[in-house]
């Protein structure tokens, strides 16, 4: 397979993709704990060598197909707790939301 090929034709069909102006009135926030870049990449890799890929690199799991997909990194002082960072989402959402406006 050829790599640089395969980027420029995402690439370029992530360019032409027509720009949603729309406002978004439900969005639903997938909150993964431990999904970091490596954890993921060896979750893709896992995945497609069971469906018998050879390699596995060359798949996607479901939900880096979505349109919009962002990851955001957040560290704490206290390694491994999860609870707070749930935490610091849902409150984020509640004081941010326009219904609280």
């Amino acid at each position: 397979m050829n790599w640089q090929k395969t980027a420029k034709q995402a690439l370029k069909s992530k360019l032409g993709a027509r720009l949603n102006t729309n406002v978004a009135r439900n969005v639903i926030l997938f909150l993964g704990d431990g999904m970091g870049v490596a954890t993921v990449t060896a979750g893709r890799i896992y995945a497609a060598q069971k469906q018998g890929s050879q390699y596995g690199e060359e798949s996607s799991l479901a939900f880096e197909l979505f349109r919009h997909v962002g990851l955001s990194k957040v560290g704490l002082l206290i390694p491994f707790e999860s609870r707070v960072i749930g935490l610091h989402w849902w409150q984020w959402q509640y004081v941010d939301s326009p219904y609280n406006r």
